[in-house]
């Protein structure tokens, strides 16, 4: 039986199989250099971990314009504000690994506005994010929408710019609308009279402000809860412009006015223009009226009327009345005219439109001359060769109320003897220049034989002479008239 050992084994034998050699290392000490090897790799690798994820961070750039749209922009980040330190140079969507710590960085692109001096503290993967605006000089000053429409309705919304450029010249495809006029495509460019600008044509040149007028039509399916915003911004650019407006109702809005009359030239005479705003809760703030009228014969006859003048305001529940006024000159030629009187306003979805009938008459020349005599007697002297004088009065009767200018007064043959400027004198002194209205002008008419050798044969020695006057229409000053009396002169 083998002797037991209570601390290696039963026998020799067994002591023998599990004795060791001194020179060799034990198991148990091999077992702690792998776990001190283990607990440095360990700490090497938490090490790493921590200065690769724990002690730094990724940057990433983007850079995109006022669009949306990725732009080859350079970013340089670096320690201190004036890039003295610089750390990373990158491009846009680049990413690099940093430090984390406070730094500072500047965006620039040709053709841009570049952004210096900005700063972020880096404690986690971050993305620098910025906008560029385009180095454009058009700038929107102002814009000018209603602040109520309603479905179906055409509107003008007004934008003045200014084009600060010396060289520059922009156009429409630099404009942006945006908030809900932003689905409102189908816009047209007019002008002041609401007339189509053709939109190649439009360009806003160096150095000048302008209102450029933009007419949308309001959708029919629009919704009437939400907020509403008309905006323009410049393209590539953040300067813009907005005003919101409400969606309301059609106004119900009545308009009376009725021009057909019969005028006679120099006359005057009102036309009242009702505008009935009672049924509608809508105030209207830019009511405006225009005239379309023209002449054949008179070409002048829009510069007649005189129109209510500016915007006119009229609250809701609440009705006026404008006048027309019709000033036609007294020189006015006899015609029927027509035309239209246009009333525009933003609460209307198409201007108003009246007809105009004007039957203009001319009213009737009342001027008149008279002869005191029509026959004169002259006898020859044979011994003392002349002729006794004979005196007759010219009467210019003005019976109008209108002065009438007097051009000349002569004479004329009116029978073969060809003589009567040896018979009529006419002082010059004594011719008026003008006949007052409703009043009479007289000259003196010396009829005698001036030269007694002209006389002639006195067998059947009379002749016809013809005395006229020449004066302005009292209507029309370019024009003239001429009237005249018959005068038979015998000689005995």
């Amino acid at each position: 039986m083998p002797d037991f050992d209570p601390f290696g084994g039963n026998t020799s034998k067994g002591r023998d199989e599990y004795s060791y050699d001194s020179g060799k290392p034990s198991h148990s000490s091999s077992k702690v250099k792998s776990l001190i090897t283990t607990i440095v790799v360990i700490g090497l690798l938490f090490f790493i971990v921590y200065f690769i994820f724990l002690y730094n961070a990724e940057v990433t750039i983007n850079i995109k314009d006022t669009e949306g749209v990725a732009i080859d922009a350079r970013v340089v980040i670096s320690k201190d504000s004036a890039h003295n330190k610089k750390i990373a140079t990158l491009n846009n969507l680049d990413s690099k690994t940093i430090r984390k710590g406070k730094y500072y960085y500047s965006v620039q692109k040709a053709g841009y506005t570049s952004i210096t001096g900005s700063n972020f503290q880096l404690r986690k993967d971050k993305e620098i994010s910025e906008t560029l605006e385009k180095n454009i000089r058009l700038t929107i000053n102002d814009i000018i929408f209603p602040k109520q429409v309603y479905s179906g309705q055409d509107v003008i919304l007004q934008i003045d710019l200014e084009n600060k450029s010396p060289s520059e010249v922009y156009n429409l495809d630099n404009l942006v609308f945006d908030g809900t006029i932003e689905d409102w495509n189908n816009f047209t460019v007019v002008d002041s009279y609401g007339n189509t600008i053709n939109r190649s044509t439009i360009s806003f040149q160096p150095q000048i402000q302008q209102s450029l007028l933009v007419k949308f039509t309001v959708p029919l399916d629009i919704d009437t809860k939400k907020k509403n915003t008309a905006k323009v911004r410049v393209k590539y650019k953040n300067d813009s412009e907005s005003v919101d407006f409400e969606i309301i109702k059609e106004p119900e809005i009545n308009i009376s006015i009725k021009i057909d009359d019969e005028m006679v030239s120099g006359d005057s005479k009102s036309f009242k223009a009702t505008i009935d705003n009672k049924k509608s809760d809508v105030t209207i703030t830019d009511l405006t009226f225009t005239i379309d009228i023209n002449g054949i014969i008179n070409e002048d006859v829009a510069s007649w009327f005189t129109l209510p003048r500016g915007e006119i305001y009229i609250e809701n529940k609440k009705k006026i009345d404008e006048l027309i006024n019709i000033n036609i000159p007294s020189y006015a030629r006899k015609e029927m005219i027509e035309g239209k009187i246009i009333l525009n306003s933003s609460a209307f979805n198409d201007p108003k439109i009246f007809d105009i009938k004007l039957d203009i008459t001319e009213p009737e020349i009342d001027f008149s001359i008279k002869l005191s005599k029509t026959n004169i007697n002259l006898n020859y002297d044979v011994n003392l060769n002349t002729t006794n004088e004979e005196y007759i009065i010219l009467t210019l009767t003005n019976k109008m109320d209108i002065d009438v200018g007097i051009d000349s007064i002569y004479y004329e043959d009116v029978t073969m003897k060809n003589d009567c400027s040896n018979y009529i004198y006419i002082s010059p002194n004594s011719i008026p220049d003008t006949v007052l209205k409703n009043n009479d002008s007289e000259i003196l008419i010396n009829i005698t034989a001036i030269d007694t050798n002209l006389i002639g044969d006195l067998v059947n020695n009379s002749r016809g002479c013809a005395i006229k006057v020449k004066y302005l229409h009292p209507f029309r000053q370019s024009e003239y008239l001429e009237d005249s009396e018959n005068l038979t002169i015998f000689v005995e």
